[in-house]
């Protein structure tokens, strides 16, 4: 036996044998593709179902099919030049419990567009007849451009050039085909509008109240587009838009603002001490940061409220010490804070904290040289002394 693998013995009388199942899908389950026509065309798409046992090949062309969501639900994807064939020199595979496959189907899906597929097969026959796959089976994948949010959420999560004003009214040109839903926030998702049903091309946004400090005020114009995909199974497709933005401005960020709070500031009460973080042109966020040793502190979207108490809701941390932050609600009890429980080497004085609000990711640099400091703290001890008895 190989290493980790195993085997049933049975009686030849008695063996049965096993239902047909899907041994690879070309595409692989929840695919990205990257459209290869100019916008608003359709293109042809290869696909390949391998078996562990010979189908049925009449039976097939029934049980696979096709769902789309698409901006153009008008137009219907379907397979053409079907073809079957055995797999010739079957090899196993080097995943131990995996079945070999045996059999392949092989079609070409015409006329898609970009959006969301998933390819359909319920229940299908063994060539004998005999046996059934004994299930439903639904593979996922997307394609759209670049900019596509459904197909891409990652890269294109935030997008310029999209959010137009035409007289006092504002406008988003959607780019997410393949979702059902979406619904907006102009104010950094204090609030948010009811969810409508997504049709693709320009929509327009109606602004919402918002009230804050002038520290807490923004520039340009933000808007935060939510989508809702019921085949992706998730509504956690955002996109953060921006218009009016100064040219010097970098790249704006998914977050108005970013506030560290902690005991070095008695969570934001001291308002002398800086605690403001920095949008770099890159994107990411930048604070240097000292305090006594050791100590902890959390990232605070929004800062002092108008009342002059800290904002509660936009309150990040790192419970699990990962590097990545968390967001709890304000009733949990676990604290959450990102813990510093070591001074920064030797040599150094203080930490640059890094942070990526696009992965969440933070960093803690040591910066700051500590000679200097001491240069520093040497001369004010020592040049006022001496400047007075010079100026005696």
């Amino acid at each position: 036996m190989p290493a980790w693998g195993f085997k049933a013995l049975v009686p030849k009388e008695k063996f049965v044998g096993n239902h047909p199942t899907i041994a690879s899908l070309s595409l692989g389950h929840d695919a990205r593709l990257l459209s290869e026509v100019a916008p608003g065309n359709p293109q042809d798409i290869e696909i390949r179902l391998t078996f562990t046992q010979e189908m049925d090949c009449d039976n097939l062309k029934q049980v696979i099919t096709i769902s789309s969501r698409t901006e153009r639900p008008e137009e219907i994807a379907h397979f053409e030049d079907i073809r079957y064939k055995k797999v010739q020199n079957v090899m196993n595979p080097t995943t131990v419990g995996s079945l070999p496959g045996a059999f392949e189907f092989k079609a070409t899906l015409k006329n898609v567009y970009d959006g969301v597929r998933t390819v359909n097969m319920r229940n299908a026959s063994a060539e004998n007849g005999k046996f059934y796959t004994a299930a439903t089976d639904n593979f996922l994948f997307r394609i759209g451009k670049h900019d596509s949010l459904i197909v891409f959420p990652h890269t294109a999560k935030y997008t310029l050039g999209l959010l137009h004003k035409e007289k006092e009214r504002f406008y988003v040109s959607q780019k997410a085909a393949g979702a059902d839903l979406f619904r907006y926030s102009t104010n950094w998702g204090s609030s948010w509008s009811a969810w409508q049903t997504y049709h693709g091309g320009n929509v327009t946004i109606d602004r919402q109240s918002w009230s804050g400090t002038m520290k807490q005020a923004c520039k340009g114009e933000h808007i935060i587009m939510q989508y809702w995909s019921e085949p992706a199974g998730s509504s956690d497709h955002i996109r953060h838009v921006d218009l009016g933005l100064p040219s010097d401005f970098p790249v704006s960020g998914r977050f108005p603002h970013l506030f560290l709070h902690g005991p070095f500031n008695l969570y934001g009460y001291d308002a002398g001490v800086k605690n403001e973080m920095k949008l770099l042109k890159d994107g990411k966020w930048k604070i240097d940061f000292m305090a006594e040793w050791p100590t902890k502190f959390h990232f605070n979207v929004w800062g002092i409220n108008p009342d002059g108490k800290p904002y509660s809701t936009f309150v990040y941390g790192d419970i699990d010490r990962d590097g990545v932050l968390d967001r709890v609600p304000p009733s949990s009890l676990a604290e959450s804070v990102v813990n510093v429980t070591t001074a920064p080497p030797k040599g150094y004085l203080s930490y640059r904290i890094i942070l990526d609000d696009g992965t969440y990711n933070y960093r803690m640099i040591p910066a700051g040289s500590s000679a200097l400091q001491i240069v520093i703290f040497s001369l004010l001890l020592t040049v006022p002394v001496l400047t007075g008895f010079g100026a005696v």
